[in-house]
């Protein structure tokens, strides 16, 4: 990854915020963003499994899982994307109207307990609606350490710049 975590470049270089936290029209087409990284625990998994339902042994039994493709657990891949969407998630609510949607969610590669994951975001499109919103497409390359792991589009919907700022 080329940037910084918590920060964004824009086609010219320059460092900016996270494109969540940006109103649609302050927004490039090429502007990426790195996000700060975490680790993944077993009791995230525990807990992630607990919450959800979702027992599959591939997550949670060591003896399947030794025998299994992998040779070992398997971390949940809606816990990794979900984990790396909290990341990215601004804190603030001025730019962002709501989740939009996903065209596509990949998971390529397995995460391990252990494994510390990071996601790199790109402004892929942007879609205008109407004066105030547009819709932008984002590009997301979720790592491990050692390669990537998920890919996804996902799309969010952003209020344009009020009249008189920016």
């Amino acid at each position: 990854m080329k940037t910084r975590p918590d920060c964004m470049t824009d086609d010219r270089g320059d460092h900016v915020h996270n494109p969540l936290t940006r109103f649609f029209d302050e927004l490039t087409v090429g502007d990426t963003f790195v996000t700060r990284r975490r680790t993944i625990t077993e009791a995230d998994v525990v807990q992630w499994c607990t919450l959800t339902g979702d027992f599959f042994p591939l997550h949670l039994d060591y003896v399947y899982a030794r025998e299994s493709f992998f040779g070992k657990p398997i971390v949940p891949g809606l816990l990794v994307y979900a984990y790396c969407g909290g990341m990215w998630s601004p804190t603030d609510g001025t730019a962002v109207i709501a989740a939009y949607g996903i065209e596509t969610l990949r998971f390529v590669k397995p995460v391990f307990i252990g494994d510390t994951v990071q996601a790199e975001l790109r402004v892929e499109e942007l879609r205008s609606r109407d004066n105030e919103k547009g819709v932008v497409v984002l590009g997301i390359e979720i790592h491990n350490e050692r390669e990537t792991v998920i890919v996804a589009r996902q799309l969010a919907s952003l209020r344009r710049t009020p009249t008189g700022e920016g």
